[in-house]
């Protein structure tokens, strides 16, 4: 059953930020049950399907697999500060870092030196490797969130 207007809307709004219940307001429906609407909007298998067809081309248009994405947190999650220095211990230039160490940095700290003239790097903002290996984790399965229960429970009753 194909969606109707609002349901695509729905499903459309929240491709942005993955926000179900401001997507369900943005679509139109009550704030007041957003939440409730934006949930099962999301289990109804047509959108769903809908969502997962969006997001295939929107990884095609971007060129970005699953695969880089997971690379690039390798790299965030395992870089090595050590590579930002030379044997000296002076923080080499933006142009001398490689790949795997420049992928870790998330911002430079530069003075300017009024005596010398020039600029120097004060400091040095690392990606936030922590966050790097959570995501990692939990998409290999070894950090679960949410406890699954599958078996049978007995409860003995003593008199």
């Amino acid at each position: 059953m194909p969606l109707n207007e609002k349901q695509t809307r729905f499903a459309e709004e929240y491709l942005i930020d993955f926000n179900a219940t401001q997507a369900a307001i943005r679509a139109g429906y009550s704030k007041k049950t957003a939440y409730a609407q934006a949930h099962q909007l999301l289990k109804k298998l047509e959108i769903r399907e809908f969502l997962a067809i969006k997001r295939a081309a929107q990884s095609k248009v971007a060129d970005v697999s699953a695969t880089d994405v997971l690379i690039a947190l390798k790299r965030i999650g395992f870089g090595d500060i050590r590579g930002l220095f030379h044997e000296d211990g002076t923080l080499k230039s933006i142009h001398e870092l490689s790949d795997e160490t420049a992928s870790c940095v998330a911002g430079f700290e530069i003075a300017h030196s009024i005596r010398s003239g020039r600029e120097h790097v004060t400091k040095v903002k690392r990606l936030d490797s922590l966050r790097a290996l959570e995501l990692l984790a939990k998409h290999f399965g070894i950090l679960v969130e949410k406890v699954d229960h599958d078996g049978e429970i007995t409860i003995k009753w003593k008199d």
